[in-house]
């Protein structure tokens, strides 16, 4: 057994090596000017060295004959010759072999001497690591048995190996509210769905996720939130099963296997920042998976506008502009909208505003800035923002589209604006018409009979037939409409927006 176990150490010392061209040790190898054993409250003897004489301060050492066992309490000081002793630190094999339930670790513990090694071939059931630890080095617990690790406020850096437990399925807890911020390769053991889940929360301070950081085998999820601290994520991290929420805007270092490659995958980014995100390398593998994503409200319709990409319409949506007005021939009777309908697939260019339909209070995740044929959208009357602004012009009236006007779904005057301007929020669209056509009489908008004409123009003259049996207008209630004003009515078996 112990002939096995040392083979498992010795690739690993190789394996090591390789570690070390590119690691920065943060630890240090103590030089003892004395050693001393003293027996703590309870009695059990532990072994130090003196790491300082000058300053006073020991660290924790093996004990020759390995007897370490129950549950140890470390002092924060020490009484030898004389002197009080500050216990600083913990050497490197201070545990190896021994089976020790639970260790507590005193405030005055402020380092793990490098390639600590602290219970190897040992097992610890149950340890809360420092507060003053920021770094926990390079194999620090390496082929240790345990069940529970805590972390702490103080952790900063998790050396490469450091908690990782061949076999074993330890149990981390803390780690989402920890303030670690690297994760250097192999350095966690995530080993059972139990694990994942203790893992699957990042802390907020994160910013390198070094590569298999948790573990040999990418670590299996459905989804994973990466918090804006995040700076690098490398090789064989993740292997994510549905969703990757990002908030940057600009693109981190990342690789062509930074998050698996499933083919249900989907890479969340902000609006209007798959152009940023696509060519980069390591993003660029990921091409066909980044997404972007809007909401849509109760009425199953918002206004929507890039500034900078092309919008490909994901299924079950259907995109639609605005190009013009046909009058009705008629004082009573609205003109009608002309509508051009995009139906799935089908790719808006950027700088156009739209409406977008989809399935009422759903997010809608579409794919931008995509290669392909771009559609028509001459005459487009409807105009859009990138940012937040109010957009106004000299011979022109304005709308938006709202649900909250006097009758329901349409394109309404906002405000006490009176068709003078709009004020619209990021991303989206709202109409503008020349006064000419503003000061006529009101206008539907058909969908229905745009979407069948599949991108040709929908255009419905209600005209003198209204009265007749073809053309009877009725409200969402099922009552005939004699005089329609604002809303969504039947007309012909199909609804209209006024």
């Amino acid at each position: 057994m112990k002939t096995n176990i040392c083979m498992k150490r010795f690739l690993f010392l190789l394996i090591g090596l390789t570690l070390s061209i590119y690691v920065n040790a943060q630890g240090r190898n103590f030089t003892f000017s004395g050693e001393f054993s003293q027996p703590n409250a309870d009695g059990k003897i532990i072994y130090y060295g003196i790491t300082d004489a000058i300053k006073k301060t020991v660290a924790v050492k093996q004990n020759v004959g390995n007897d370490y066992s129950g549950n140890i309490i470390i002092p924060s000081t020490v009484t030898y010759g004389g002197n009080t002793y500050t216990v600083t630190g913990i050497a490197k094999h201070a545990f190896e072999w021994c089976e020790v339930d639970s260790l507590y670790f005193p405030p005055s513990i402020t380092e793990f001497e490098e390639f600590t090694q602290m219970f190897y071939g040992g097992r610890l059931d149950d340890i809360h690591l420092p507060e003053n630890v920021a770094y926990i080095p390079d194999n620090g617990f390496w082929f240790t048995q345990m069940k529970k690790i805590w972390f702490s406020k103080g952790q900063r850096i998790l050396g490469p190996f450091c908690l990782q437990f061949p076999g074993q399925n330890p149990r981390f807890y803390g780690f989402a509210e920890s303030n670690i911020e690297e994760l250097r390769p192999q350095a966690l053991a995530a080993s059972s769905q139990e694990v994942y889940q203790d893992l699957a929360v990042l802390p907020k301070t994160i910013r390198i996720l070094g590569y298999s950081c948790f573990g040999y085998s990418p670590m299996p999820l459905d989804k994973v939130v990466i918090p804006p601290s995040m700076e690098s994520i490398g090789t064989n991290v993740y292997d994510i099963a549905k969703d990757v929420y990002i908030s940057h805007t600009t693109p981190f270092t990342l690789t062509s296997s930074s998050f698996g490659n499933q083919s249900t995958l989907k890479i969340h980014i902000p609006v209007d920042r798959s152009f940023a995100f696509k060519p980069v390398t390591g993003w660029s593998s990921y091409t066909d998976k980044i997404v972007e994503d809007i909401k849509v409200g109760p009425s199953g319709y918002t206004t929507f506008y890039l500034e900078n990409e092309n919008f490909k319409v994901p299924d079950g949506c259907t995109a639609y502009i605005i190009t013009g007005v046909t009058p009705s021939g008629s004082l009573t009777t609205p003109d009608q909208a002309i509508v051009k309908a995009f139906t799935a697939g089908k790719i808006i260019p950027k700088q156009t505003g739209f409406i977008l339909q989809g399935t009422p209070n759903s997010t809608v995740v579409y794919q931008a800035n995509v290669t392909g044929i771009e559609e028509d959208v001459t005459g487009n009357l409807l105009v859009g923002t990138a940012t937040e602004r109010e957009i106004s012009g000299a011979g022109y009236k304005y709308y938006v589209l709202s649900n909250s006007g006097d009758q329901g779904l349409g394109f309404y005057k906002q405000g006490t604006r009176g068709g003078a301007s709009i004020k619209l929020k990021a991303h989206r669209a709202g109409l503008r018409l020349t006064e000419s056509i503003a000061s006529a009489k009101s206008f539907f908008i058909d969908f229905d009979a745009a979407r069948e004409n599949a991108n040709v123009a929908g255009i419905r003259n209600i005209g003198q037939e209204a009265e007749g049996r073809d053309n009877v207008i009725y409200d969402l209630q099922g009552r005939r409409v004699k005089n329609p004003t604002h809303g969504i009515y039947i007309i012909n078996g199909k609804k209209v927006i006024k």
